[in-house]
């Protein structure tokens, strides 16, 4: 559960850091040295976010684990059987 609460947290946060990226890309950026310092400062939270979306969380893994050994066990048996 707690990893849950941290990693909801983890994309709350990293979306705030994107919209306020874009905010200032938008609003404040005036020259091309800074526009390309907040597109620089853009790939951060967005690779995180996509890392955040795509590793399953610890629970999937757990369960994914006890599945493949019970379909070894399973296996095993009908072998020895």
């Amino acid at each position: 559960m707690f990893g849950r609460i941290l990693s909801g947290f983890a994309i709350f946060a990293n979306i705030l850091v994107v919209l306020a990226i874009v905010f200032f890309l938008i609003m404040e950026a005036n020259r091309a040295q800074e526009i390309l310092i907040l597109i620089v400062c853009l790939f951060p939270p967005v690779l995180s976010l996509l890392v955040l979306f795509q590793i399953p969380d610890f629970e999937e893994r757990k369960l994914a684990r006890k599945v493949r050994k019970a379909r070894l066990k399973r296996e095993l048996k009908e072998l020895e059987g």
